[in-house]
């Protein structure tokens, strides 16, 4: 039986390849991603079982690709994806960047 395949997109590298490595200790095949448009390219051209997604990206929306692969059926004869759940640090950043604004203003 193949292994599982999962995509992970995440513009931060190390976040990649330490999702990357656990991933593949558990047995999955890993495709990585560090953009929407290169996420939306192997989510046509590969399989993919699950799909770890960050939300902010420089350029799109995680927010956006997520509403895409939930709502959008699979079309592609590769992949069996259902559902995208979601990991980012984006509250993690928000909250940092407010702090950091507010220490600056003190």
């Amino acid at each position: 039986m193949p292994a599982k395949q999962a995509l992970i997109v995440d513009d931060n590298r190390g976040n990649l390849d330490v999702l990357s490595m656990l991933l593949t200790q558990q047995g999955l095949a890993v495709t990585s991603a560090q953009s929407i448009k290169q996420a939306s390219a192997a989510l046509e051209n590969d399989r993919a079982d699950i799909v770890f997604l960050d939300l902010e990206f420089p350029i799109g929306s995680g927010f956006e690709m997520l509403q895409d692969i939930t709502l959008t059926p699979c079309t592609s004869a590769k992949s069996t994806w259902r559902a995208a759940p979601v990991s980012t640090g984006f509250w993690a950043s928000r909250s940092t960047r407010a702090a950091s604004q507010s220490n600056s203003a003190a």
